[in-house]
């Protein structure tokens, strides 16, 4: 995947088949990572594959599908956002800037909101410390 930065999830077995495309969207979808709606025009990833034996369709606004491609070592889906605010918590708020980098604006923005959030969460817990 290209990977600079390992956020690394076991997620168990890899796909037995999988195919991933970028489409434009004809109907509102919504993003399987932020939730977010895809609107009609705008472009999407969708990934289609066979987990243990059962099909599964994966569609990710381009900004969460960035931020996966960024960040993340191994396919993830659906969790993306959790585990990366764990992996920021877990770094005491650190985060790479190698991968920030990497990412679109609107990418970038998602990314910020949840270090934001671990930031604001550990200066309360030290406030409450004292």
């Amino acid at each position: 995947m290209g990977c600079t930065c390992a956020i690394e999830i076991d997620q168990g077995d890899s796909a037995s088949f999988s195919s991933e495309k970028t489409l434009v969207a004809r109907v509102p979808h919504r993003c399987c990572e932020c939730g977010d709606i895809i609107r009609p025009g705008q472009e999407y990833e969708r990934m289609f594959g066979v987990w243990d034996g059962k099909t599964s369709t994966y569609k990710t606004c381009i900004p969460c599908a960035e931020v996966r491609r960024a960040f993340f070592c191994t396919f993830t889906f659906e969790t993306i956002w959790e585990d990366f605010e764990e992996e920021v918590r877990y770094k005491d708020g650190h985060y790479s800037d190698t991968c920030l980098r990497s990412v679109s604006p609107a990418a970038r923005e998602k990314v910020f909101a949840v270090i934001e959030s671990v930031w604001t969460d550990l200066a309360e817990m030290d406030d409450d410390d004292e």
